[in-house]
């Protein structure tokens, strides 16, 4: 694990992080970052240490959210807090940043008293182990919250109920966020008569949570059992093709739903893509021959494939340069290892979730 460092000078926060195998620099942004070219992003310099790389950064003038938060504050300061933090991670996907490698923590999240202006970290790393998920950072983040005590202390449980699913989607987060600012009045594409209904659409980015869709199906349709799954022997309904409790394929085909088809998916969660799994071996990589081609300069022709074996889906590497990582594991090269509903995987900078979607895949 890398290994992050914190330490004053002259009134200045140091930060410190010591990458280790398989972590390396991905050079193209390091130098973007060396340059500010990114708002609300600290600098970053580099220094070797031996045989040791080591990204550094400093700011003067802020405090972190956890020695923010160790005082009374308002539910409006604190909503204020999460919406700038949400802007950060648009912006850097806007830029086509892999959000991942955006360090968010308590301790490494920093915040202006006097203009509140939000600051963060983000290491251009390829093989990240410092990857932190933005739902974990956002869902612990108000545990440490004091709120004064005339201020309305009923949102904080709605809060805390939204990542009850354990599934996360930013763009969901961001509506919740502002429902609790402004209040609950139907958004534009909730007509009234549809607030108690689950809401799917077509998209062809990610601006919503399939999962969502896929839970709401599950919970209002009676369950037939006539399907064993092969992995843990949980029944599910015949025709359905990923077991709800295990994750795995059940298989190949679609499912059919009362929304309409159901497909195996990847989200790539920089790009704002969906991509649907339309065979059995899926290739992914930046030629034009791939089942799924990515034109970026870090990936291999031919990177990695998502392979439907046995009832089960794998994701084996294609590549020698060591840059595929499954749930925070690297994958040697031909190796093949299984993948449940939720898994996510790194290829070079890209950023995957295995997933199911409605959406229909485009001819």
């Amino acid at each position: 694990m890398s290994k992050v460092s914190y330490r004053f000078k002259n009134g200045k926060v140091i930060i410190s992080n010591r990458l280790v195998y398989p972590e390396q620099v991905n050079e193209k942004v390091f130098g973007e970052l060396s340059r500010s070219e990114y708002k609300d992003i600290l600098p970053l310099e580099r220094k070797s240490r031996g045989r040791d790389t080591v990204l550094s950064c400093e700011i003067s003038g802020a405090v972190p959210l956890k020695e923010y938060f160790s005082d009374v504050m308002s539910k409006k300061v604190f909503l204020n807090i999460v919406e700038g933090l949400i802007g950060v991670i648009k912006y850097c996907g806007e830029r086509m940043l892999n959000t991942g490698n955006l360090y968010l923590t308590e301790e490494s999240v920093f915040i202006s008293p006097t203009t509140s202006r939000l600051t963060v970290i983000y290491w251009p790393v390829v093989n990240n182990m410092l990857s932190l998920p933005a739902g974990a950072f956002f869902k612990e983040l108000i545990n440490d919250l004091q709120l004064a005590r005339e201020d309305d202390h009923f949102f904080v449980s709605s809060y805390k109920e939204h990542f009850s699913s354990g599934l996360f989607s930013l763009n969901e987060f961001e509506r919740f966020i502002k429902e609790l600012r402004y209040g609950a009045e139907p958004l534009p594409e909730r007509a009234a008569d549809e607030q108690n209904q689950p809401v799917v659409r077509e998209e062809k980015g990610i601006a919503y949570d399939p999962f969502s869709a896929v839970a709401a199906v599950r919970k209002s349709t009676p369950k037939k059992p006539q399907v064993m799954c092969p992995m843990c022997g949980e029944l599910e309904e015949s025709g359905a093709a990923v077991c709800s409790h295990c994750g795995s394929s059940l298989t190949v085909k679609v499912q059919q739903s009362s929304h309409g088809q159901q497909y195996p998916a990847l989200m790539n969660t920089l790009r704002g893509s969906i991509y649907i799994i339309d065979s059995e071996r899926y290739v992914i990589g930046s030629s034009s021959g791939c089942s799924c081609c990515i034109p970026s300069s870090a990936l291999a022709d031919r990177h990695a494939m998502v392979v439907f074996k046995n009832g089960q889906y794998f994701l084996q590497c294609l590549t020698s340069l060591g840059t595929v990582m499954l749930n925070g594991e690297p994958v040697g090269c031909s190796d093949m290892r299984p993948m449940h509903l939720g898994s996510s995987f790194v290829l070079a900078d890209e950023q995957f979730v295995f997933t199911v979607t409605d959406a229909r895949p485009t001819i």
